[in-house]
């Protein structure tokens, strides 16, 4: 794991988990356009894993725990790593 971001909201899991869909990946894959993003939704275990240009991570939901897990960043784009973290965590933080 590179990089965890976490908030914990006052929704029910379900409701979170839709917020996580229609924000965070919409969002991921708006602000990304550029870098060709792929999102995959696993609704059985409230969780997406995704791919953009080579970061990979997962958004996952727990409750009403919201975490971003990136795993892995290419070594080309680890000059880009605070940059990268920091669009993800703007993302993040536009779920209300």
């Amino acid at each position: 794991m590179v990089e965890k971001i976490e908030r914990t909201f006052d929704f029910s899991e379900d409701v979170l988990y839709g917020k996580a869909k229609s924000i965070v990946g919409v969002q991921m894959e708006k602000r990304l356009a550029d870098f060709n993003p792929k999102i995959t939704w696993n609704d059985g275990d409230k969780k997406g894993l995704f791919n953009v240009k080579g970061i990979l991570g997962s958004i996952n939901v727990n409750g009403g725990t919201l975490s971003v897990i990136i795993d892995k960043i290419p070594m080309m784009l680890k000059p880009f790593k605070g940059k990268i973290i920091d669009s993800i965590t703007k993302i993040v933080d536009k779920v209300e």
